[in-house]
């Protein structure tokens, strides 16, 4: 056991294990080295400070405690409150160990790092940033460096590229660890940076007391684009990294997210928060978390669990990791909500339980991997109830899903949408998928800028114990004109929903509910489109012949009967003597919609469309193609010198025979927009 920190600052606020030496380092203001195996004090560094000669050293002849004045950093700083009490700007506040280089680097309450040898017991240079943005400097709050764990292909350390020192005022500062040049300093949050990291030589991980996780680029112009996680209601306190995912804690919330994780509907990426608490049902432990206390308390506890199941432990595939200190954020994920949903609803029940139905609840909590939060209610759900007798003959009969009828909560229509055998659209075949739909007769199509949100939960009969295991995921989801179904696609694997000792399926019946909670409703007034691309669009030909050609009157258009193409009527305009800049000279030729006050303002069609006169002797046809968004205000494209006069009257061209001419016209409607 390493003793305590009896002196100077009270509290310890940064702790490093040195591997190579196997030493540890700890900082409370002051930097102490001790040994690892004995807990013997070995060195003492500090910054000098007037303030240090009313501090009290140990009393061990042996330690070497090193002031060095001659590297003094001379600085007034006023107090910034990381610690219980104010301190000075030369107190030392956070430490990296670089293993590359056997170095710790440690910062300051100025905003310096001060690297020092542990191996010598010696203090080196000195790095000051230049983040004087207010009255006082902002102090270095964490640090971290490239390639602090790669080697060489021979064995030799590799040297960091950069250290990065996050500050308090939220800025970044990255070193060239070479020269100590500033290669770069930017404003990386609105808050005090909590923690660093590095998983490769070009990323660069952030986290915050603004309530965000960033990742930056150092390969582009990243200052001014990174890649912000945003989800937690607190100040993130800090973040581990594995492999390309990240756990962060806030307050009572870790929070589950990955380094490439795409973004959502709204181009924003998301952190998953989910609560953890003490096993206390009567008053549950809201405190803030550690890793310690993750990996400790939820590995005992939760093996305690799994003992009373020995087959648990198996389907889990982990029992090799019961002693390991590594583990998958997938792993990780699971272990947090079996832990959650056991200590809330299975622990005080204990006795009530059976192994099978114990293994059957895991089963739930594994299988599902979207977030849901899983409780035991005696109560039947308050809004509707769909009972499903002779289930298998809905798979027998081809049911791939059964709609419920309309009913009404918080004012408006709704439908319960089942899923026997799995939603096979979202590729799902072993569970059981259903999704609560607001109706289409609700007042959604009357009010196109309206959202509900609504928080809502499944239900699921247990006719053994009659209670219901109902689902949730315990935030509000949005429906509105273009997303009025949410739900759940695996609500329940067949396996567990088909064993009739579960009580979900007994003598073929299963009966679901659903209960829901408008949380909100908001009446956007924005105006808005939606384009509609065709992925298999199809040409249509209309072929128009004109004959008697002279007689035709040269002021006005001639039209073709309209004809149908993508679902809208067309037309072909001819204008014999031309139009505009064709006039007199040349045939103007055009494509128009054939009634456009059938078509709303707001609309566009984009189509690709070839107009031809045809060649009747030697099928050289004269055509013209293009494309163009047409709509109400814009009904027309085509050309005004489609053809000179002089061409088009040559007897041997084709284009004019016996007084008549073949026009054809080639339309392909790719995509419509219209008002939301």
């Amino acid at each position: 056991m390493i003793q305590k920190h009896n002196y100077w600052v009270k509290s310890v606020n940064d702790f490093c294990v040195l591997t190579s030496l196997g030493r540890v380092a700890s900082c409370d203001g002051t930097v102490h080295v001790w040994n690892g195996q004995t807990g013997k004090l070995i060195y003492v560094f500090s910054e000098f400070s007037t303030n240090f000669a009313h501090r009290v050293s140990p009393s061990n002849n042996s330690l070497k405690i090193d002031t060095d004045e001659a590297n003094a950093l001379h600085y007034n700083s006023t107090s910034i409150g990381i610690f219980n009490n104010a301190f000075d700007g030369s107190f030392y506040t956070c430490m990296h160990y670089s293993q590359c280089i056997d170095m710790l680097i440690v910062g300051a309450g100025n905003g310096s790092l001060r690297f020092i040898d542990i191996n010598h017991g010696q203090k080196l240079h000195l790095w000051r940033s230049k983040c004087n943005e207010s009255s006082f400097p902002s102090l270095v709050s964490s640090i971290c460096s490239s390639g602090s764990t790669k080697l060489h292909t021979e064995g030799a350390n590799e040297f960091p590229s950069w250290i990065a020192a996050g500050l308090s005022s939220g800025h970044c500062v990255l070193f060239d660890s070479r020269s100590g040049n500033i290669i770069a300093s930017w404003q990386a949050h609105d808050g005090y940076v909590t923690k660093l990291a590095a998983p490769n030589d070009h990323l660069l991980v952030s986290s915050s007391l603004d309530r965000t996780l960033r990742i930056w680029d150092l390969r582009r112009n990243w200052t001014s684009e990174p890649v912000s996680f945003k989800g937690h209601t607190d100040g993130i306190s800090g973040f581990s990294v594995w492999g390309q995912n990240v756990i962060s804690i806030s307050r009572n919330k870790i929070g589950l997210s990955s380094l490439t994780r795409s973004a959502d509907e709204g181009g924003e990426h998301q952190v998953t928060p989910q609560y953890l608490y003490m096993a206390d049902r009567e008053s549950r432990n809201m405190s803030v978390l550690s890793i310690r206390f993750a990996y400790g308390h939820l590995f005992d506890k939760f093996w305690e669990w799994v003992n009373l199941v020995e087959t648990l432990s198996r389907s889990l595939v982990m029992a090799p990791l019961r002693h390991s200190s590594s583990l998958s954020l997938k792993t990780f994920s699971l272990l947090l909500r079996l832990y959650t949903f056991l200590s809330q609803h299975l622990v005080e029940k204990e006795k009530e339980y059976t192994p099978a139905s114990f293994l059957a609840m895991a089963d739930l909590v594994l299988r599902n991997q979207d977030g849901m939060l899983m409780s035991v209610s005696d109560a039947p759900p308050t809004h509707y109830i769909v009972k499903l007798e002779s289930f298998s003959l809905l798979t027998k009969n081809n049911i791939e899903k059964y709609i419920s009828s309309d009913f009404e909560a918080g004012g408006y229509k709704w439908k319960l949408i089942i899923y026997p055998n799995g939603n096979k659209t979202k590729n799902v075949s072993d569970s059981i998928s259903a999704y609560l739909m607001m109706a289409q007769q609700s007042s959604l199509h009357l009010h196109p800028g309206l959202e509900v949100h609504a928080v809502f939960k499944m239900f699921l009969l247990d006719q053994h114990k009659d209670n219901y295991l109902t689902v949730e995921v315990g935030q509000a989801r949005r429906f509105h004109k273009m997303k009025l179904e949410w739900g759940f696609d695996q609500l329940m694997s067949l396996k567990t929903f088909n064993d009739p000792s579960n009580g979900y399926l007994v003598n073929d019946t299963c009966m679901f509910g659903v209960e829901i909670y408008i949380s909100k409703e908001i009446h956007t007034s924005a105006e808005g489109e939606s384009l509609l691309m065709m992925k298999d669009a199809i040409s249509y030909k209309s072929t128009w012949k004109i004959e008697s050609f002279s007689s035709l009157n040269v002021y006005n258009s001639e039209e073709s009967k309209p004809f149908n193409a993508g679902e809208k009527k067309w037309k072909i305009q001819l204008y014999p003597k031309g139009k505009g800049s064709g006039t007199g000279t040349h045939i103007s030729l055009y494509l128009a919609l054939a009634d456009p006050t059938t078509i709303s303002p707001a609309s566009q069609i984009y189509v690709e469309f070839t107009l031809r006169i045809l060649d009747q002797i030697q099928a050289n046809h004269y055509f013209g193609k293009a494309n163009y968004w047409f709509s109400a205000s814009n009904p027309v494209s085509g050309w005004p010198r489609f053809v000179s006069l002089s061409t088009f009257n040559q007897p041997n061209r084709g284009l004019l025979v016996k007084d008549s001419c073949i026009l054809e016209a080639e339309v392909t409607v790719h995509g419509m927009a219209d008002a939301l």
